[in-house]
């Protein structure tokens, strides 16, 4: 796909407040908390540009990981564009860097995402890896994600259904992969150490790159003075905050099954 590269200008915007409901309760935990979540508030973004295009983004801050509310995120934008109205800018642009970094450092995570958001689909050249990776959750009816060309990793969800029949759908999905798709599951610390260990001894144990945020309590684990080598290779999310407020040692971590962590854009204002 190609395009013709010009300048172009906000002119005006307009936002709107949804409210998207979870098909099941969603739980966040952050160390000893746990908040369950059972609709996520949203701000809809609509910018409409000299050129006649209208481009659509989302705030989304999530309660229990962001300070911001949608009301706040709203009010900062709303500022935010009355500032860059009429600034000129290339489009379709070569880096996310739009507008005066000194402004967009001043924005929360949540709402400089939204600006962000804006202009990522028309980036040039289109950065086609962020499509690598495919988020999946085990489904009651046994159906199997499709349309999976080009998908190097599978992200599954665990922890919302009963935990064999979720088995038994990441079994049965297994055997109806190629051998080179790798898996990231993702168990929200809804999972107990004897069910990762289930996990562990599953014929698919060779497709898991790591789980991340396995176990409830997985705060207490990482905090431990003698550190246990965990059943499967294991990331953090929202306990990598944890880990470095309190200095605990990564080489360790290492060493008991750490592989990744899992960067939120949002939480660290951009892409």
């Amino acid at each position: 796909m190609s395009f013709a590269r010009t300048f172009d200008r906000i002119m005006d915007w307009s936002m709107g407040k949804i409210e998207i409901p979870f098909r099941t309760p969603f739980t966040i935990v952050t160390g000893p908390h746990k908040l369950t979540l059972y609709t996520r508030p949203s701000l809809l973004l609509k910018v409409n540009l000299s050129s006649g295009k209208e481009l659509i983004s989302e705030a989304h801050p999530l309660s229990g990981l962001h300070q911001e509310t949608v009301d706040f995120c709203q009010q900062e934008l709303e500022t935010f564009l009355q500032l860059v109205r009429q600034v000129p800018f290339e489009f379709p642009p070569t880096h996310l860097e739009i507008f005066d970094p000194l402004l967009m450092s001043r924005l929360s995570g949540p709402a400089r995402v939204a600006i962000e958001g804006l202009f990522l689909p028309y980036l040039l050249p289109y950065p086609t890896h962020v499509t690598s990776q495919k988020l999946v959750v085990p489904s009651l009816s046994g159906s199997l994600p499709t349309e999976l060309d080009g998908y190097k990793y599978l992200k599954i969800k665990l922890g919302r259904l009963d935990f064999k029949h979720e088995l038994a759908w990441a079994q049965a999905l297994h055997e109806a992969l190629p051998l080179d798709i790798r898996w990231r599951f993702d168990g929200n610390q809804q999972l107990t150490p004897d069910q990762v260990a289930q996990l562990a001894a599953m014929p698919f144990k060779t497709r898991i790159d790591y789980i991340e945020e396995p176990i409830t309590d997985f705060y207490k684990f990482l905090c431990s003075n003698t550190l246990a080598v965990f059943p499967l290779p294991f990331a953090l999310d929202e306990s990598l905050k944890l880990v470095l407020d309190n200095n605990i040692n990564l080489a360790q971590l290492k060493l008991s099954g750490l592989k990744a962590f899992i960067i939120r854009p949002p939480s660290l204002g951009g892409y």
